[in-house]
């Protein structure tokens, strides 16, 4: 009798709960807050409310998170791929009475779940830490305003975007079981990125450019939800996590 979906699903999530990456999905955007707020706060000297201060707040951290975001998916997703590598993984699963397509979209699952719980959690922390400062310093008028729509736009295209590069360092962390190799090439291609936005005619078909592109947006006052990146994202999450499940699928496991 085959095990069913849910019951492989929550057996991954039971063995990747407690990855310290997954902790820092959390903390990360915690600790940018801190950071943005007692930057605020050590210019209070400076505040206005003559600008909305939400769109300068959520300014900061977008900059961090433009860099940061593409980093820590490349790092999340190959702790919870190099699960399988360690003990042996992958001879116990396959051994067990269920479709290795279960265990492959659990994993993607968990991954995607995980990404949207960090950018949950960046969002609230806008809310808490800008009121949090907003009651330290009223002059800088937080209660007179609300965030504004490009900084939910943001963060929508900035999870859709990181689709292609968790699908694509997915597939990598599959293929090599190796922290430096798999996470290296992540950390160069994401400074190859920064190097070639703007200076190239296509930049824009390399994922590691476009979280830069959506911040450009953003600094611009621009409410895109849905450009051509987020399709480009789409297609190669699409390629990359079908050829994932092919190579997993096809792993010797002797």
């Amino acid at each position: 009798m085959s095990i069913p979906f849910s019951r492989v699903l929550k057996a991954e999530f039971q063995k990747t709960k407690n990855i310290w990456g997954l902790t820092l999905s959390v903390l990360g955007p915690v600790g940018v807050s801190i950071i943005v707020m007692l930057g605020f706060l050590n210019n209070a000297d400076q505040a206005s409310n003559a600008t909305n201060p939400w769109f300068d707040f959520a300014k900061v951290s977008y900059q961090f998170y433009a860099f940061l975001y593409p980093l820590f998916a490349t790092l999340i997703t190959f702790l919870i791929a190099n699960i399988e590598h360690k003990n042996r993984g992958f001879k116990h699963i396959f051994s067990l009475p269920a479709p290795k397509i279960y265990f492959y979209l659990s994993k993607v699952i968990i991954l995607i779940f995980w990404i949207f719980c960090s950018l949950l959690t960046a969002l609230a922390c806008l809310y808490i830490f800008g009121h949090l400062v907003g009651a330290i310093v009223p002059a800088y008028g937080f209660q007179e305003y609300t965030p504004t729509a490009t900084s939910f736009s943001f963060l929508f295209r900035l999870f859709v975007l990181l689709l292609s590069i968790i699908s694509i360092h997915f597939f990598l962390s599959l293929y090599w079981d190796n922290f430096i190799v798999a996470v290296g090439v992540g950390v160069f291609l994401v400074v190859f990125g920064l190097i070639v936005y703007s200076n190239w005619r296509y930049d824009y078909m390399i994922p590691y450019t476009h979280s830069i592109a959506n911040y450009i947006d953003y600094n611009a006052n621009k409410v895109v939800w849905i450009s051509r990146e987020t399709w480009i994202s789409l297609a190669y999450a699409l390629v990359f996590f079908t050829g994932g499940y092919f190579l997993m699928a096809r792993k010797n496991i002797n």
